[in-house]
């Protein structure tokens, strides 16, 4: 759907200060008992904060899917 309406020219960002440590590792704490499930340990060594200009929201969908494809 987002690919779709980029192609339309019609996706729109929110662009924010967003600390990307803090969104890294609440995906982590979301993803714990997933990868715990599939018999992987996840670990990180955050340091932060680390700002970035980013939509949270679309930003947190591609950590998400990072990691989930990790845990995969």
């Amino acid at each position: 759907l987002l690919t779709a309406h980029s192609r339309q020219g019609r996706l729109l960002v929110d662009l924010r200060d967003t600390d990307l440590t803090s969104v890294v590792a609440e995906a982590l704490a979301d993803l714990g008992p997933r990868a715990e499930a599939a018999g992987i340990t996840v670990d990180s060594h955050l340091t932060g904060p680390f700002v970035v200009a980013a939509d949270q929201v679309r930003i947190r969908q591609v950590v998400d899917n990072l990691l989930s494809n990790a845990v995969k």
